[in-house]
């Protein structure tokens, strides 16, 4: 017979698998790139996807060997 199971997925809904642990999804969630508190490329206004050119800083404010950068200065909530 099957058992019941609780598991946790992150707040910021980045797609991160469910775990069943809160501890560790709450250490999760603290270093996540969706929290936009991390100030992260993805969470940034400045972040283009382009069909052509792919995911990119629009005003190349990442360094050319860092795909993703945290706590960016330029970082800007996105306009919702």
């Amino acid at each position: 017979m099957p058992r019941q199971t609780i598991a946790y997925l992150c707040e910021h809904k980045c797609g991160h698998n469910a775990v069943v642990s809160k501890k560790r999804m709450a250490a999760h969630e603290q270093r996540c790139a969706m929290n936009q508190a991390r100030r992260a490329c993805k969470t940034c206004e400045h972040n283009v996807r382009d069909p052509d050119e792919g995911i990119y800083c629009g005003i190349d404010a990442l360094p050319e060997d860092v795909k993703l950068m945290f706590d960016c200065p330029l970082w800007q909530a996105p306009n919702v």
